[in-house]
């Protein structure tokens, strides 16, 4: 395991989501900061460099960067990236025009007492949106240099549109306030 070679500290956790495990993390965390990523991203070398310059100023509280994603087809990854772009673009007027901070949760980081204090990730789809619903005002940049380069296994199971037709559903839900699309209930472990 890549992580263990670092020195890092890995915990098995039962499957419950990756929003619950992303915040055990948090949780478990010894450091002000904490950065996100999921597990087949591969961030940009500067990745952490980058983060850690933005957080040297203490007016700071979050920093989101852009995911793009690889595939064996070069029309494919062309597709997944202008919409990535697209939606990268679209969170940081979210977050300007709003004062909601959108967060690419598989790119991102954030102090760490703010992420728990706002009661964390919970088990949803669209994770990112549900979260800026409970975080308005936290002092959020975004950095489009800021990469990470991901796997379009999810894309390729289960289809690029029906993928982002769910994303959209479920956004347009937590938009509604109804019960979003959860899988097991939530539960902030300390």
């Amino acid at each position: 395991m890549i992580s263990k070679k670092y020195g890092a500290k890995v915990y098995l956790v039962p499957r419950v989501g990756i929003g619950p495990a992303k915040t055990f993390g948090a949780v478990k965390a010894k450091n002000e900061v904490v950065a996100f990523l999921d597990a087949d991203g591969v961030p940009d070398p500067t990745w952490t460099d980058q983060i850690r310059g933005y957080f040297n100023d203490k007016n700071i509280d979050a920093v989101g960067g852009v995911d793009l994603y690889s595939s064996s087809s070069l029309a494919r990854e062309i597709i997944y990236n202008v919409y990535s772009l697209l939606v990268f673009g679209l969170g940081v007027l979210y977050y300007k025009t709003t004062g909601y901070p959108w967060m690419p949760w598989n790119n991102c980081a954030i102090k760490r007492e703010l992420f728990l204090e706002k009661g964390g990730l919970r088990n949803i789809v669209c994770e990112d949106y549900d979260f800026a619903q409970r975080a308005k005002d936290i002092k959020t940049v975004y950095n489009a240099r800021m990469r990470v380069v991901l796997s379009d296994r999810r894309f390729r199971k289960e289809g690029f549109l029906k993928t982002i037709w769910l994303w959209v559903k479920s956004d347009l839900a937590i938009i509604r306030k109804r019960k979003t699309m959860e899988s097991t209930s939530y539960k902030l472990v300390r």
